[in-house]
């Protein structure tokens, strides 16, 4: 398969499981949404995924090739790039030479760089003074300047105005349907779902629900639900689709 496939993946933390058993599949030309409370796990499932830490069970599938056992360099070679939460950046470079450091090539980086206006004006300056979203911008300009098929996305709305974070959402869409594939954690729900097409939520490290994004995002109910009890109610007609 083309993109990501986690079959059984799990991941312990201190001697603690975290994340139980996740069956995920991320296609490309995909976005694929995934939702859940604070302490679900979902930053856990990212990190294993691209090597920040170990998983402790199942397996991992980038493009086909497994990748369990893959530094966090080669993962990052055969495609995967990973936007982190906390927007690290490197505040004593420029804007431009933060994109050009992880870049495949200038080419890349320029790429990368045209795709935010915002940065453009701001080439010279450094990270440092940028305001919040044109650091969030940055470090999205930076991972795409590495020409990934596939990448993982960690809350990028965490501390940023609603505003901010309308502008950059598009994005993601714009980029699956270039054929990339795209998994996107995100705590605005309804703004994720409506740019997305698959959509999964994780719930005390598991998958408590799989389901097409648009028939969950006209379920609210059913989605609060899950949020609070880890569980669909009774009546739910997205029962048959869960996981």
């Amino acid at each position: 398969m083309e993109g990501l496939e986690l079959s059984g993946f799990s991941v312990d933390r201190a001697g603690f499981p975290i994340v139980r058993k996740v069956d995920l599949v991320v296609p490309r030309g995909q976005v694929t949404v995934m939702l859940g409370p604070n302490g679900a796990g979902k930053t856990t499932l990212l990190e294993a995924i691209s090597g920040l830490i170990p998983a402790s069970g199942g397996t991992a599938e980038l493009d086909g090739a497994k990748i369990n056992r893959a530094s966090r360099v080669k993962r990052s070679r055969l495609g995967l790039a990973h936007v982190e939460q906390g927007r690290a950046v490197f505040g004593e470079l420029t804007t431009f030479e933060n994109v050009l450091v992880a870049a495949k090539d200038r080419d890349a980086a320029e790429e990368a760089f045209s795709t935010f206006p915002e940065l453009v004006q701001r080439r010279d300056t450094l990270a440092r003074s940028l305001s919040g979203g044109e650091q969030q911008m940055l470090v999205i300009a930076r991972a795409l300047a590495m020409k990934p098929s596939t990448i993982l996305v960690d809350e990028m709305s965490l501390g940023l105005a609603p505003v901010i974070v309308r502008r950059l959402m598009p994005i993601w869409r714009r980029l699956a349907d270039e054929g990339m594939a795209v998994l996107l954690v995100e705590q605005f729900a309804a703004l994720a779902l409506a740019i997305g097409d698959e959509a999964y939520v994780l719930s005390r490290g598991e998958v408590a629900l799989r389901a097409p994004a648009k028939d969950l995002a006209a379920r609210t109910e059913d989605l609060r639900s899950v949020y609070l009890h880890g569980h669909l109610p009774a009546d739910s007609p997205l029962r048959g689709a869960s996981a």
